[in-house]
């Protein structure tokens, strides 16, 4: 039936993800890859267990598989589990590296040159163009560099989990054969192959339990992007997400929660962190959602005045927002956000947004020095 969701889901291996001409995209609604230390060492170890026999088989969660078809050929897209499948790929040529720089040695001569023609690029083509594996823009230029054996200058985690490997593998004095019979044929996935988006986002909330919790702005961002004709997501992340992620520096979680408590008209400390609802709630009211981005772009442009730099702000008022960050008391900026919108729509003047500002300092400096609560402030 048209529109009816078509999913498949098998126990597999990565042998059997990666065994066909495949170039697998994370798309743009996707976040970076953000795996740390502490989830790279306890990969390392269960891929040790599986080296050295203590255990036979390791089971490591869902891979998603959007496939969109089209007339010259299909395009697949990771909805679930790029974290895992690209740990894997680093793992990967931390060993192809290795073996290639004869830091470690191995029994089978041809393992180089298997793990880069069933695993790193397709149609046996080895450059960047033909990568099995298409990261985010973020991540891309780290990871196409590490194909290319070189050693990318970033602090990115994808640098840093690829230099842990590429250390840990001689130290261990682990076989090199074994790693990769291991992570190719002794992690096993369940792989969910999904036919049609429809409810694309549905699934993907539903399926994404493990690994790292997506945040709430995970979830935006996909619920915004996910289910959009593919220039349609471009369109949107490069007019609206990506300025609000530039323009709200490494905040953008504390935006969107001052953000949507504003739309629901109370401060709630409950709520904090868990702000999807509202999102939800929210952008229902609106018949046309682009003019609800539209209205998350401004306030976001606000926000950054509020919190990151006021500095383009008359000068008394700058003094008092800064002194406000200082305070760190955020319950206020959902009222300021309003404040300011109002204040560059030309309703308030320079003298009532002084006024306006001079009064919110002081209330929240007297509910700091009496210690009450900004609960549903």
């Amino acid at each position: 039936m048209k529109g009816e969701k078509v999913m498949k889901g098998d126990m597999t291996t990565i042998v059997q993800i990666f065994a066909s001409q495949k170039s697998y995209t994370v798309p743009i609604y996707q976040r970076p890859y953000c795996w740390k230390k502490e989830q790279v060492e306890q990969f390392f170890l269960d891929v040790m267990k599986l080296c050295q026999g203590k255990i036979d088989t390791h089971f490591i969660g869902n891979i998603t598989i959007q496939v969109i078809r089209q007339e010259n050929r299909n395009q697949f897209y990771i909805i679930d589990g790029q974290q895992r499948l690209t740990t894997i790929l680093i793992f990967l040529l931390a060993v192809r590296n290795l073996i290639a720089k004869k830091r470690i040695n191995t029994r089978n001569p041809y393992l180089q040159k298997r793990i880069e023609q069933d695993y790193l690029f397709i149609n046996h083509q080895e450059d960047v163009e033909h990568s099995k594996l298409i990261p985010l823009d973020k991540d891309r230029d780290d990871y196409f560099q590490l194909l290319e054996m070189k050693i990318p200058r970033s602090k990115s985690n994808i640098v840093a989990n690829y230099q842990y490997f590429y250390d840990q593998i001689p130290k261990q004095g682990i076989d090199p054969d074994q790693i990769f019979l291991a992570l190719t044929d002794k992690l096993e996935v369940i792989q969910v192959t999904l036919e049609c988006s429809e409810n694309a986002q549905q699934i993907f909330e539903s399926l994404n339990s493990t690994g790292l919790d997506l945040t709430e702005v995970d979830k935006i961002k996909n619920f915004i992007l996910m289910n959009k004709p593919l220039d349609e997501q471009v369109r949107l992340y490069k007019t609206y997400w990506e300025p609000m992620e530039q323009v709200t520096k490494h905040k953008i979680d504390e935006f969107f929660q001052l953000f949507l408590w504003l739309k629901a008209g109370k401060y709630s400390t409950q709520s904090k962190g868990k702000f999807y609802s509202l999102f939800k709630s929210s952008i229902e009211r609106y018949r046309e959602e682009e003019a609800f981005f539209q209205e998350m772009l401004n306030y976001a442009q606000l926000y950054s005045k509020i919190a990151i730099d006021s500095s383009s702000l008359p000068y008394e008022i700058d003094e008092i927002l800064y002194r406000l960050r200082y305070l760190k008391q955020p319950a206020c900026y959902p009222f300021l956000l309003k404040i300011l919108d109002l204040y560059f729509r030309k309703e308030l003047s320079n003298d009532q947004l002084f006024s306006i500002v001079k009064t919110t300092e002081g209330l929240m400096f007297r509910r700091l020095i009496c210690r009450v609560s900004n609960q549903n402030f």
